[in-house]
């Protein structure tokens, strides 16, 4: 029987026989120096999976490792600056600050939308939202968008609704900041407004022509987003 060698930069690996997948590697047989040391720093904060989905992100989307390497573990030689940022992902990781705030971006619905601490991050229940919505209202539909954070939802209708008045608002200085970027660099045309919809009720029930209007609570349980001494991070309230 024909005996195969693969080689990586850290690892020796001998198969007998059967066929070699790179989607079938197993991560941790090729783990490189790098990524041990930062599944060994996630590993005190999250579970084992966790931190193997979490080290992927770290090299392949914030380090500029490619996937390949990553598999085949082949090291990532960091300069010092690299060091330093390194360390500051792991330190906002550990203190259990979102990926995405990290990263500065999440996926919705296909796009890129920019994320910040202050702005709430795009979640899949919120995707089937706007699906739902595409399939009930009019393409001519003139919608506003309450609350709006990072914009998700109003862009997305903008770009697959053209003909679409859409109009959103948030009382957040940060996050219409956020939103607009967002709206400007995916190629939307909302219009948006600075107004605290609880304060302003006579701004949104006057203008009766608008089909649509949504509006998004949310609630956080007590003890999601807590620290070890019961403290609250600026992200748990997002």
């Amino acid at each position: 029987m024909q005996r195969r060698m693969y080689f990586s930069s850290s690892i020796t690996v001998s198969f007998f026989g059967f066929s070699y997948f790179c989607g079938q590697i197993q991560p941790d047989l090729f783990m490189n120096v790098t990524v041990s040391y930062i599944r060994r720093r996630l590993q005190q904060c999250y579970s084992r999976a966790e931190a193997a989905a979490l080290s992927k992100i770290v090299c392949c989307e914030l380090l500029g490792q490619s996937t390949v390497d990553y598999y085949l573990g082949k090291d990532m030689i960091l300069s010092p600056n690299e060091e330093q940022e390194l360390e500051s992902i792991l330190s906002r990781l550990c203190n259990f600050e979102p990926v995405q705030y990290v990263q500065g971006f999440a996926r919705f619905l296909g796009r890129t939308f920019r994320v910040k601490p202050g702005v709430l991050i795009p979640r899949p229940e919120t995707e089937e939202l706007v699906e739902r919505m595409l399939k009930l209202v009019s393409p001519t539909a003139r919608i506003l968008d309450v609350g709006t954070g990072s914009g998700c939802i109003a862009v997305s209708l903008s770009c697959e609704l053209l003909e679409a008045d859409v109009r959103a608002g948030d009382v957040s200085d940060e996050a219409l900041a956020v939103a607009r970027g967002n709206n400007d660099s995916l190629g939307a045309s909302v219009r948006f407004e600075q107004h605290a919809v609880l304060t302003r009720r006579h701004k949104i029930t006057k203008e009766r022509s608008i089909s649509s209007a949504l509006f998004l609570f949310r609630f956080i349980p007590r003890n999601i987003g807590r620290g070890t001494d019961g403290s609250v991070p600026p992200w748990g309230a997002q």
